[in-house]
């Protein structure tokens, strides 16, 4: 145990966390290499402790500066009355079929620059000419440095390989690409591996062009002068969300803009867009421009945009470990799953611990995120710990097993196996008995005839040799059937049902006669073999009973057995050896065949008087199991048996004679009805006197 506390319980710790992190940092490679995500089942399940993480914690304040009007629908016609529509150019330009005619657009940013707007942002691409693009280009010209445009990075396969495409904004409205390079952003966004947007690159680089290019974010961060606010890298930078469930930034429909009587009551004539920046897109379904994000629900692209622009207004980023601070807290798990196991012993405490660590910890990375921003893996370091615990725990529960098995197999040799298993396995009932308790039990006492004339003889090491391939046969019967081998008495076997354990009277009684059928016919295979190599056969006879008895431990505080006393233990020893009187292997009492009388063939065999007893004791023999129906002519003979044993105890010898002589004779196994023929000739020519009660006295043990 100390070997195992000392090396094993580490070197699995260590192993373990040395395993996540290979794992971690294989998979990190992995992903960055393309590797398709269901390949990489830790960063899917990271991935899921992230989000979970950020739809719990706290998010980005919504920012009240950022105002998102949103094209719901293509085609307005017939939304607005005839004055609604004189009084609006605007309105008649969305009442036509989509896409608009880009004077539209032109207007809308005259309105909202002329209302104060410090930024529009169109999330719109205009890569080719089109109608009302002289109109839009001069609002552009007459407003510089207001409108941000939106390019993007498109990417198509071809013969294999990924071709990317830069969509940029027509010269028909934004001019030479060089002159439009600061009024033109990127709408893309680059999802992780699983499709969810968590994260956002401010500066784009391809090999398109030279430069990296920004976003549309980082283009108004620039026009309003918060250039300091964006990173200067080209890295993705995960963020926080605004909004309670990622509803913030609800968008305002853009025709209330163009109706003069919504742009008095819902936007106070523009003043509710003075200072604000404004971003333009799609609204609805029809342009397909939802996103995945960590939230609920799917994300309009524009609400995504301002998303990313209230998270660099409000510094909302959220920092990662570096790969090496990873694999630190992988290695922690494990060496924190090794210090429980040191310093606790009990398997529960041990386990309610790596529980409580375990919740510990994902506490402990939601309190980090929620009050600094800084995202902890949550997975690796998890099973880190789970692991190299669990795996000590099964080591330490197969050490235990493998010492017990090694205890009980120990144990078995001195003590019957439902004794050990009661130790080892049992409750405290059997402990308690222990001290002492009358219950009703089974006992079976077997003996080798002859045996004490058979070792003076014999040659002793043959001798010993066949007496152990006996008990071990004998035991086994035993031990099939349940039972209890209380001891060997020299060449005796004492076995008890019903003391350990009890499944009911009438089953223990059963099990025991099974068991004694068993070892007569093993006795058998045994004498077979042995007369093949010269060895002498045995003869044994079996006494069984049942009653009351006293069970318990019993002996000397330096020796003990754990035994069954009583009167009725001592008939049944007394009834063993009644079968040598009767020429018969095996004997019942009286309680032994009521309990068992459904279930075996019987036999009477006699009323016995034992020494030191005043009650006589029916007796019986075992034919054999019910479900072995009896030939015709022995049912015959036992039924002419047991007439005679009634004529016989009744006095009426020679009535008796004929019948058992008639039961002999139809079955010649049946060495109790010529027993009883000789008693009843022997009585009829010297009848007994008045007092003769059919009693047998037995006069040895």
């Amino acid at each position: 145990m100390k070997l195992r506390t000392q090396y094993v319980l580490p070197a699995i710790c260590l192993g373990s966390a040395v395993f996540w992190s290979l794992l971690w940092v294989s998979s990190e490679w992995l992903i960055d290499h393309n590797l398709p995500l269901k390949f990489l089942p830790l960063i899917q399940l990271e991935y899921y402790a992230y989000d979970q993480r950020v739809r719990i914690g706290p998010m980005a304040p919504e920012n009240p500066n950022l105002v998102f009007l949103g094209i719901d629908k293509t085609n307005y016609d017939g939304d607005f009355s005839e004055e609604e529509m004189k009084a609006s150019p605007s309105l008649q330009l969305i009442t036509t079929r989509w896409p608009w005619s880009r004077e539209v657009w032109g207007r809308l940013i005259d309105q909202l620059s002329d209302a104060g707007a410090r930024v529009i942002i169109l999330d719109l691409l205009f890569h080719d000419p089109g109608t009302g693009d002289d109109y839009l280009s001069q609002a552009l010209k007459r407003h510089p440095g207001k409108t941000v445009l939106a390019a993007n990075i498109s990417e198509l396969e071809e013969t294999g390989t990924i071709k990317k495409n830069l969509v940029w904004p027509s010269e028909s409205i934004a001019g030479s690409r060089s002159r439009s390079m600061h009024d033109v952003g990127l709408a893309n966004f680059w999802p992780e591996p699983d499709g969810v947007i968590r994260s956002a690159r401010f500066q784009a680089s391809t090999d398109i062009i030279d430069e990296p290019l920004p976003i549309l974010a980082t283009q108004a961060l620039t026009k309003i002068g918060k250039g300091d606010k964006i990173p200067s890298d080209t890295l993705q930078h995960r963020f926080r969300f605004a909004g309670s469930s990622g509803d913030a930034y609800l968008p305002r429909p853009i025709y209330e803009i163009f109706v003069p009587k919504l742009w008095a009551a819902n936007y106070e004539n523009g003043r509710l867009f003075r200072n604000k920046i404004v971003m333009v897109g799609p609204a609805g379904n029809w342009s397909q421009d939802l996103k995945t994000t960590p939230m609920p629900g799917l994300m309009y692209g524009p609400q995504l945009h301002l998303n990313t622009l209230g998270a660099a207004l409000s510094d909302a980023f959220i920092r990662e470990p570096d790969p090496w601070q990873d694999i630190l807290l992988i290695l922690a798990g494990g060496a924190l799953a090794w210090l429980i196991l040191l310093h606790f012993q009990h398997p529960v405490t041990r386990f309610l611990l790596l529980l409580f660590s375990s919740l510990a910890y994902i506490g402990l990375c939601q309190i980090i995120y929620n009050q600094f921003s800084c995202m902890l893996p949550v997975v690796a370091p998890l099973l880190s710990l789970t692991t190299g615990g669990t795996l000590c725990l099964l080591h330490e529960f197969v050490g235990t097993l493998l010492e017990k098995a090694k205890t009980r197999s120990a144990l078995e040799k001195y003590v019957s196996h439902n004794v050990v298993r009661e130790i080892l396995d049992g409750s405290g009932d059997f402990a308690e008995s222990l001290g002492g308790i009358r219950k009703p039990c089974t006992m079976l006492f077997s003996d080798i005839r002859s045996f004490t004339r058979m070792s003076e003889f014999d040659d002793s090491h043959a001798l010993v040799a066949q007496l152990n391939e006996y008990f071990t046969e004998m035991v086994e019967c035993v031990f099939r059937y349940e039972g209890t081998l209380d001891k060997f008495i020299g060449d005796a076997v004492m076995a008890v049902w019903g003391n350990v354990r009890s499944l009911s009277p009438e089953q223990d009684a059963a099990h025991a006669v099974s068991c004694a059928l068993d070892m007569l016919d093993s006795l058998k295979t045994l004498n077979n073999h042995w007369s093949q190599t010269g060895r002498p056969p045995l003869e044994i006879g079996i006494g069984i009973n049942h009653g009351e008895v006293l069970a318990g431990e019993m002996g000397s505080p330096r020796r003990k057995d754990i035994t069954v006393i009583g009167d009725a233990v001592n008939l049944a020893s007394r009834l063993e050896g009644v079968t040598k009187q009767y020429k018969i292997p095996l004997i019942l009492g009286e309680n032994v065949a009521t309990l068992v009388k459904n279930k075996f063939h019987l036999q009477t065999v006699d009323l016995i008087r034992a020494m030191g007893r005043s009650r006589p004791v029916d007796t019986f023999y075992v034919l054999g199991r019910i479900e072995t129906p009896l030939t015709s002519q022995q049912q015959s003979s036992l039924e002419q048996y047991e007439q005679g044993v009634i004529a016989y105890r009744t006095g009426k010898f020679e009535e008796a004679l004929q019948l058992f002589e008639s039961a002999s004779s139809q079955d010649a196994e049946n060495t109790l009805a010529r027993l009883f023929a000789r008693r009843c000739n022997e009585l009829s020519r010297h009848p007994p006197g008045k007092d003769w009660d059919g009693v047998y006295i037995m006069e040895t043990k």
